[in-house]
């Protein structure tokens, strides 16, 4: 079941916050260096594909979370 609470800037991992797990650390460097590439304008198409598809991601699982 889905956390009701809304996302916690100030404490994001305190009473009643959201988590999205399964991740792993070099999956998320990667994500990280792609996301700074797209923004410097400097980006792989690859890297510019993995940000897309991670966007996409996020995306489904916030839609689920409202259902």
């Amino acid at each position: 079941m889905w956390d009701r609470a809304p996302y916690n800037e100030d404490n994001p991992f305190g009473k009643k916050s959201t988590v999205v797990g399964g991740d792993n650390i070099y999956h998320s460097q990667e994500r990280y260096e792609a996301i700074k590439a797209v923004k410097e304008r400097r980006a792989t198409p690859q890297q510019t594909q993995l940000v897309h598809d991670a966007d996409i991601w996020y995306q489904n699982a916030l839609q689920k979370r409202e259902d």
